[in-house]
């Protein structure tokens, strides 16, 4: 524009202000556009690396890390969506937005595996195996006491407050809904924290967290579901003690091969399994051998937990404990 007016004003204020030149002009096109070419990879750089998990042209996994929201709350505001977008804008070196599909999501607090969808096809697709429940969701889960040494299948009706809070209420009530998931305890600590295996069956807000509150186990970390700040937890662990660690649906493309993904345990979850006497090593190890199995649902040996069962069944299993300490610090 500089360049385009300059003849103008070459006219209105005299000889001594010189006529750029075209060689001048291109130069300064050049400098200009190249300026705003580093001005815009700035603005698209990513803020925080997402790690990623696997990636294809159809989808993308990342480690959600804990603290950040999947979507944001006002405008501008940072959340993983905008985390993925720019940092793919990035990798690509394109000045366009990329699409960038949210299917499900997680709990701001919660880590773990993630799947987003890079065309409105897949997107599509794997909106259906989430709300079909064919996709596999497993989660890793440290609570204070686990009164089960065997697979159990809760049932709640839960209803969200006013305030966001997931509470459970009697079956029927209004703006009520049903709620499943299946628990399988890894192992124990001698202090009698344990570490489940969580697999959704039905996709509620804050499920899993009310439902292990409501049989008097809370996630350790989760004051807002029980998990008070009084037992020890906060020295490593300042959020619930939920990692979202295995991912499994069938892949948008076609054939549609059966796909999954994991997460690897983040450190504060290492650093509270470490203090509480369990290995994390070793969480793994049995969370590999149980998610081999696959879902249990149906399975005579799962006993189910209603509201009206939140009375213990069965003792303490010994076979899944494994201390490396003798003293727990919780």
């Amino acid at each position: 524009r500089v360049v385009a007016t300059g003849a103008s004003w070459r006219e209105h204020l005299g000889p001594k202000i010189p006529q750029p030149s075209l060689s001048v002009g291109l130069i300064a096109v050049a400098v200009a556009s190249y300026r705003l070419r580093r001005t815009q990879h700035r603005a698209h750089a990513p803020s925080f690396q997402v790690p990623v998990l696997a990636e294809d042209d159809q989808i993308l996994i990342v480690d959600k890390p804990a603290g950040v929201p999947c979507q944001a709350s006002r405008k501008g505001g940072d959340s993983l969506c905008r985390r993925v977008r720019e940092q793919l804008v990035s990798q690509k070196g394109s000045f366009q937005d990329p699409f960038v599909g949210l299917v499900h999501r997680l709990d701001q607090n919660v880590s773990g595996a993630m799947v987003f969808a890079k065309t409105r096809e897949a997107a599509r697709w794997l909106g259906a195996e989430i709300s079909e429940r064919r996709a596999q969701k497993e989660y890793i889960g440290v609570v204070r006491r686990w009164g089960f040494s065997d697979v159990q299948i809760l049932r709640h009706t839960l209803r969200a407050d006013g305030d966001g809070t997931v509470r459970e209420v009697p079956p029927g009530s209004p703006d009520s809904q049903e709620a499943a998931l299946e628990c399988q305890p890894l192992c124990e600590g001698p202090s009698g924290v344990t570490v489940l295996l969580v697999r959704l069956l039905t996709g509620r807000r804050h499920q899993i967290r009310c439902q292990l509150a409501a049989l008097k186990s809370p996630l350790l970390g989760d004051p807002r579901y029980g998990g008070s700040g009084s037992d020890g937890s906060r020295r490593w662990i300042r959020r619930p003690a939920l990692h979202s660690w295995r991912l499994g649906f069938d892949h948008p493309a076609e054939p549609h091969v059966p796909f999954q993904a994991v997460a690897p345990l983040p450190d504060d979850l290492c650093a509270l399994l470490s203090a509480v006497s369990i290995d994390p090593e070793y969480v793994l190890e049995r969370a590999m051998e149980a998610g081999s199995q696959g879902l249990l649902v149906g399975d005579t040996d799962a006993s189910e937990v209603s509201r009206a069962g939140i009375e213990k069944k069965g003792g303490r299993g010994s076979s899944a404990n494994r201390a490396r300490r003798s003293t727990s610090v919780l």
